[in-house]
């Protein structure tokens, strides 16, 4: 499927956020995978938030609070911090930040290993996964849920009026 006219960039960037939170997003951030002989490091580019904010959180994992000094910011980071987004998208960021802040305050209690979390940058199935593991944050992804339905029901009637089924 492809649109049958020119996109907005409203559009696009409503696209970016909702893939950044959708339940179809399993992207994790690997360290030290050992594969034929070589190791590996793989860094989540699909990391939704700037170092500069990070870094102001509390962060329980001393490993991961170690890592951010030297740290650069991921490629969506990146992207995001150019765009100007619409309320929806902002609203998909904010409630995200706060799932995101909450696994970091809670690092510590979480099981970090078993979702091989061992990077700062965690990918938002290994974040998702160790929270509902312990049963942390229900309300905070109740609220990034609603927000992301909410986006979603902005997106639908635009993926219609962009043509991407005739």
């Amino acid at each position: 499927m492809q649109p049958d006219k020119p996109l907005s960039s409203e559009f696009v960037n409503d696209c970016v956020v909702w893939s950044l939170y959708a339940s179809s997003n399993n992207t994790v951030s690997l360290r030290d995978v050992e594969y034929a002989g070589d190791v590996y490091q793989m860094p989540n580019h699909f990391f939704p938030m700037t170092l500069a904010r990070l870094r102001r959180w509390s962060h329980a994992d001393q490993d991961i609070a170690l890592q951010l000094p030297t740290a650069e910011d991921r490629y969506v980071a990146r992207w995001l911090a150019e765009r100007a987004l619409s309320a929806d998208a902002e609203a998909v960021i904010a409630a995200g930040e706060i799932v995101f802040r909450l696994f970091y305050e809670q690092a510590n209690l979480l099981r970090l290993d078993k979702f091989r979390i061992a990077a700062w940058d965690a990918g938002w199935w290994q974040v998702r996964s160790a929270l509902a593991d312990r049963d942390f944050g229900g309300e905070a992804l109740a609220n990034l849920k609603a927000a992301h339905q909410a986006l979603r029901a902005k997106l639908a009637p635009a993926v219609e009026e962009f043509g991407f089924f005739r």
